[in-house]
């Protein structure tokens, strides 16, 4: 930081999508471009001693933590100021708990960065490069699939609701978002409520806490999740990687859409609509926002 010439360094979570969506992300606004920033992956610091490294968002605010303590979130050569932001995944932090309270720590505005790509991204654009189809296929199967985001989000809220309740109670167990629904008929179908009750219990017998403060976690998640459905914004609670699995299984089972070439098409899906983002579009200026406020 103190041999380069620009003010903020950006720490970033992911490898493959992180680093290009926050360069579209920072880099469209004037002023901080004019100041001049880096990304860099968590993975790229090593610890001095061990020389080992570590990924994810555990090691990004474990970073933080660090130098946070050794008071080098802003340093000062001379006259001249540079800053760190940490960028992670919000998930659903603001549910069950967790949550940083710092101008250098940058979440998501949706639950990870790959769910703000497909949140922001061009469907038509992307839906055309990943399934190799011409755009007046594009804007019809566009307009046949509707909202899918709040549509999976809806189809999920109870999925959903049992995440957020495995992460407040820290509970370790077959539910969570690193996994799509087992609650749900064949996984995108309706909710089969034995399988549901089962998956509740579950949770439950596998939290750290017990029965009494285990209640009062469970009905405080319940109606934070419930309040952001009532909202219409259960579209922010869902994962980025469970859309493409969605996506395709909309698809395959439309009645009336034209025949297309879906194998494989949930690996390209991401990166597909990453290339669509509007670096001028209304979903940077929370970022703007964010990296502004540090300089």
């Amino acid at each position: 930081m103190m041999a380069s010439n620009d003010s903020i360094f950006i720490i970033v979570e992911g490898k493959d999508l992180d680093r290009p969506f926050y360069d579209t992300a920072v880099g469209s606004s004037s002023k901080i471009e004019a100041a001049g920033y880096q990304i860099w992956l968590i993975e790229q610091i090593r610890d001095d001693q061990s020389q080992k490294a570590a990924g994810g968002k555990s090691a990004v605010l474990s970073f933080y933590e660090y130098c946070k303590k050794r008071n080098s979130l802003t340093v000062y050569s001379g006259s001249v100021k540079r800053v760190l932001a940490f960028c992670v995944d919000k998930d659903a932090d603001h549910i069950s708990g967790g949550r940083k309270r710092s101008p250098h720590v940058i979440y998501t505005c949706c639950a990870d960065v790959e769910a703000e790509i497909f949140m922001w991204g061009d469907e038509v654009r992307a839906l055309g490069n990943a399934l190799g189809i011409h755009r007046a296929l594009s804007l019809a199967l566009a307009g046949m699939l509707g909202d899918w985001r709040s549509e999976l989000a809806q189809t999920w809220q109870e999925w959903i609701e049992l995440c957020c309740l495995a992460k407040a109670l820290r509970s370790r167990c077959s539910v969570g978002f690193g996994h799509r629904s087992t609650i749900n008929v064949n996984t995108f179908g309706a909710l089969d409520a034995r399988s549901a009750r089962n998956a509740r219990q579950l949770v439950i017998a596998r939290g750290l806490y017990n029965q009494s403060r285990s209640g009062i976690i469970e009905a405080v998640v319940a109606a934070r999740v419930k309040g952001q459905f009532s909202r219409g914004q259960g579209k922010y609670l869902v994962k980025g990687k469970w859309y493409p699995g969605f996506l395709v299984w909309r698809i395959s089972n439309m009645k009336g859409a034209a025949p297309m070439q879906l194998n494989g098409a949930e690996k390209y899906l991401a990166k597909a609509f990453l290339g669509t983002l509007d670096p001028a579009g209304p979903w940077v200026k929370h970022y703007h926002k964010k990296f502004e406020a540090l300089l």
